[in-house]
């Protein structure tokens, strides 16, 4: 039964999101269509902040674990694939896409 518990809390799942790619720092405070905002997660990003992906939808902000991948991405709004393990999302794709009207 134990094992079966570890196997379940581990498993991997295919995951598509919408949202913005911001700041560890700021997190939600940067996920939103305004200059200031990117500019900010941009600077964040490249003083060593994480970055992760305040998905739409989603109450808490994603964990990436292929940091390097997301990081071009800074200040954006993308459409990301990948696998969710548990709380961290790893990046298969990740493109830039338009930001839906009166979204953050």
């Amino acid at each position: 039964m134990i094992r079966l518990f570890v196997l379940l809390a581990g498993s991997v799942h295919a995951a598509d999101f919408a949202g913005y790619i911001s700041d560890a720092a700021c997190g939600r405070n940067n996920a939103r269509n305004d200059p200031h905002a990117k500019k900010c997660a941009q600077m964040c990003v490249k003083e060593g902040w994480d970055p992760v992906l305040v998905a739409d939808g989603r109450a808490e902000i994603v964990v990436i674990a292929n940091k390097a991948k997301a990081a071009p991405f800074a200040g954006e709004y993308v459409k990301v694939s990948g696998d969710l393990a548990g709380d961290k999302l790893t990046i298969r794709t990740i493109r830039m896409a338009p930001a839906p009207a009166g979204k953050r």
